[in-house]
């Protein structure tokens, strides 16, 4: 497999005039996790999800977590001791959010023999073909125009290998929890639509609010685990 180095260089986009760099760098981040990872993703993390041999046939070596601001999710897997993979990459197209993002992980007490990083850089077209084991998708899909939503799903399946996967948590699923857009509403039906004639196929569902219900969100997430086939 090709190994997960940014092919081009950093040009700053715009995605439907919002200019994510702009809120980064006025602190406007209110979907940001301030460096904490989401609950969910800490409780499959703890159960070792990720390392049953059952559900991931082949082993997990690049991780790759798009949209990862302030890198929670990053620090939470290069933490884990309950997981096995050799380097963790967080990518954001906001450079004030991976200077933020790189101060995290220097303060992370990272598990030998791996690496954690923060790429700047455009999920779109930096990421290499057949370069990801495993990557993670949360408030990330939602963040883009429903018109990007192809592309989305092309880049997947462009940047998993075959046999790799996509852990995604659907948020939000209904109207009604936040008064503007972003964040897009995504389905379980939508996100199927996309991934499906692509080569994924659905192997694990489970729903958020059931094992977090405290978290913010408790009854408008859903974990789905995609396996490219």
């Amino acid at each position: 497999a090709a190994t997960m180095t940014p092919t081009n260089s950093f040009q700053p986009i715009e995605q439907k005039g919002q200019n994510w760099e702009s809120r980064w760098s006025k602190g406007d981040t209110p979907w940001d996790a301030k460096g904490e990872s989401h609950p969910f993703v800490m409780h499959l993390l703890n159960e070792g999800y990720f390392r049953d041999k059952q559900r991931f046939t082949s082993p997990i070596n690049e991780i790759l977590i798009p949209g990862c601001g302030s890198a929670g999710d990053v620090v939470a897997f290069a933490e884990s001791e309950k997981i096995t993979f050799k380097r963790v990459s967080g990518l954001d197209i906001a450079p004030t959010a991976v200077e933020v993002a790189r101060n995290v992980i220097r303060k992370a007490k990272l598990q030998e023999k791996r690496e954690a990083r923060v790429i700047l850089g455009e999920f779109f077209s930096d990421i290499p073909e057949s370069s990801v084991d495993l990557a993670l998708d949360y408030t990330f899909m939602c963040a883009m125009p429903p018109e990007k939503h192809p592309e989305w799903a092309k880049t997947y399946a462009r940047i998993i290998r075959r046999g790799g996967h996509l852990a995604q948590i659907l948020f939000p699923q209904k109207k009604g929890i936040l008064r503007r857009e972003p964040p897009h509403i995504i389905t379980l039906e939508k996100t199927r639509q996309l991934l499906e004639p692509l080569g994924f196929t659905l192997v694990d569902q489970r729903e958020v609010g059931e094992l977090c219900p405290k978290h913010r969100a408790p009854n408008n997430e859903t974990f789905v685990l995609w396996k490219r086939l």
